[in-house]
């Protein structure tokens, strides 16, 4: 009892192997909420409050009979580089045996916290544990595109991304670079923004099961020579996952030489005719006051 574990099977329960939370602040409140004992834990994820041997709480500060709270809610631990970075509360009081459960319930707080009340003198209480998970999520990501599409043609790109469980994921983020060449590259997603070629998109939360579409259209290149547009996505997110070989797809697109020359609507008639071989002719009309149209 009294410990604070890392539940690495997110089961609620402590488990032989399930390692403990070293350095972790475990602050102690009375009944009008104030802090009157803090206490580390241990190698072993053990902390203690008691006026006798660890003396960390004054006795007039801890009479039995009373009511007061454990809670961890140092802000220290949960952020970049603290013992409990990444990690949040397991599910509280699982099982039937008090001593191997977690306590810690944030019932809409920030911190995991639980009431305890000695009833005697030298009566102990090591029930008060606290679970943490670093709840993963495996998510996975698809591209559907065309084998082959024409020179100049709409090119139509799907992106997948599904959350396989088991947890669902906070949030998510794709990145894409775009193959060179192509033009006109543009999404109707209002998560996604496209910047020096890159598409980036982000969302959350997906539950469990649930999946997310974009599309991304563009238009291919008019190549010299038939070229292969080579195009490959990634998506990220917060919670650690466990199987990061399907974070990333690829799809391959041909674009063939034109079969004929293919003229660009920028340039003049005449050098248009004059890319085909040939030449170009204009007809004039007259009017009577002799003004050509």
């Amino acid at each position: 009892g009294n410990r604070v574990w890392k539940d690495t099977d997110e089961d609620g329960i402590q488990d032989p192997g399930e390692e403990p939370v070293v350095g972790a602040t475990v602050n102690l409140y009375d009944a009008d909420g104030k802090k009157i004992g803090t206490a580390v834990t241990n190698e072993r994820g053990e902390y203690y409050f008691d006026s006798t041997v660890t003396k960390n709480v004054k006795p007039e500060d801890f009479p039995y009979g009373k009511t007061y709270t454990v809670k961890m809610d140092n802000p220290a631990d949960y952020q970049a580089g603290g013992v409990l970075d990444g990690w949040k509360p397991t599910r509280p009081n699982q099982g039937d045996n008090d001593q191997v459960d977690s306590s810690g319930e944030t019932s809409g707080n920030p911190f995991p916290a639980v009431e305890v009340t000695p009833n005697g003198a030298g009566q102990n209480d090591h029930g008060a544990d606290f679970g943490f998970t670093n709840p993963q999520v495996d998510l996975s990501v698809i591209k559907v595109g065309p084998a082959k599409v024409g020179p100049g043609e709409e090119i139509e790109y799907q992106i997948i991304v599904t959350n396989n469980g088991p947890n669902d994921a906070s949030a998510w983020t794709i990145t894409d670079p775009l193959p060179d060449g192509i033009t006109n590259a543009r999404t109707s997603n209002a998560d996604c923004g496209i910047r020096a070629g890159i598409l980036t998109c982000s969302g959350g939360p997906l539950k469990v099961g649930e999946s997310h579409t974009i599309t991304v259209r563009a238009n291919a290149p008019i190549p010299e020579q038939t070229v292969t547009l080579d195009n490959c996505v990634k998506v990220t997110g917060p919670e650690p996952d466990p199987n990061p070989d399907n974070n990333d797809s690829c799809v391959q697109t041909e674009v063939p030489v034109p079969a004929v020359p293919v003229i660009n609507p920028a340039i003049g008639g005449a050098a248009a005719a004059a890319a085909l071989g040939g030449f170009l002719l204009i007809r004039r009309r007259r009017g009577n006051a002799g003004a050509a149209f």
